[in-house]
């Protein structure tokens, strides 16, 4: 009875010593931070109730060309709802083609602003962050007219 015990000891340490090394494996090899970012950029900028351009001839959403007067932090947030928005942060801003800013907004303002300074030190590692940028040429509609622009989505992720 005794020899069981130990044997029975020995068996739970090998288990949880095996638990353990896949469980650091996993963590350490499985990185969904770049994918989680751009899921989120190609949302942010495809999405047809966010800030697209919505053409009352067509009557829909133009894909590609955006209404700056749409732009704004409040639609961002309802737009991009999580139940918890402590796990990403971002920046949406269009710039004419001169690279002046015409629009801006960012989804989760207090934890970007916490987070910029951060993750442009680009250190890795548990307590970093993962800034993804995202830059696409479009259109956007000023007052009458169609001009040529770039939206540019920032996203930061807290490292694992």
């Amino acid at each position: 009875m005794i020899q069981w015990i130990g044997r029975m000891l020995l068996l739970i340490m090998i288990l949880f010593s095996i638990v353990f090394l896949m469980r650091k494996f996993t963590i350490d090899t499985l990185n969904v931070q770049t994918v989680q970012a751009e899921v989120f950029a190609n949302r942010a900028f495809y999405s047809s109730n966010m800030f697209l351009y919505y053409d009352a001839d067509l009557k829909k959403e133009v894909p590609g060309m955006f209404d700056p007067k749409k732009i704004t932090d409040i639609r961002f947030d309802q737009s991009m709802n999580y139940d918890d928005a402590s796990f990403i942060a971002a920046r949406f801003t269009l710039y004419d083609a001169s690279r002046n800013t015409i629009a801006q907004a960012v989804h989760n303002k207090e934890s970007f602003d916490r987070w910029l300074p951060l993750a442009q030190l680009g250190v890795k590692g548990k307590g970093s962050f993962l800034k993804s940028t995202k830059s696409w040429y479009v259109l956007y509609a000023n007052t009458s007219e169609i001009k040529k622009g770039i939206v540019e989505i920032e996203v930061l992720l807290p490292g694992n």
